[in-house]
């Protein structure tokens, strides 16, 4: 967790990320960031999930209060497709990869060799996570595509700050 907290506020350019669920605390993580940097997400979240109503709020409502936090939340059910990756890229410069929700419980269990995460810091290797698993995801939802070149990514319009 500390690898985590430690590069969100290391950041000085962007954060990019998909998740299959994520918790209050990463939440709470990302919009601190935002207040430095653009974050950019796409979380898959069940219905049927008990905290469904509030997740879902924090992280579409955020009421003016965080500019740089711009999440999309896709529902996750068994008749269509939806994002299951989960990759989190900082700065083009390194990124996290694997079966690692962003969840505290999924975090506590890589670090117990339960859960599969792999620190990338190929920037190469960054930039075609970002491409490939980050961008196609968050343009599907109609907004601006964000492609990550050799110095920064590349929005089809300004981003908005």
């Amino acid at each position: 967790m500390t690898i985590l907290f430690d590069a969100l506020l290391d950041s000085n350019q962007f954060i990019h990320f998909t998740s299959y669920g994520i918790t209050h605390q990463l939440i709470g993580a990302l919009k601190l960031a935002s207040r430095k940097v653009q974050v950019c997400g796409v979380v898959s979240l069940k219905p049927s999930d008990k905290d469904w109503d509030t997740t879902r709020s924090e992280l579409e409502d955020t009421n003016g209060e965080f500019p740089g936090f711009r999440v999309r939340v896709v529902e996750a059910g068994k008749d269509q497709d939806f994002p299951h990756q989960k990759v989190l890229v900082i700065d083009g410069l390194l990124a996290f990869k694997g079966s690692t929700n962003l969840t505290l419980s999924a975090w506590r269990k890589s670090a117990r060799r339960l859960d599969l995460l792999e620190v990338v810091t190929n920037t190469s290797e960054v930039i075609k996570l970002n491409n490939e698993y980050f961008s196609p995801v968050w343009a599907s939802g109609g907004v601006e595509t964000i492609i990550m070149g050799e110095d920064r990514p590349e929005f089809d319009d300004e981003p908005p700050f």
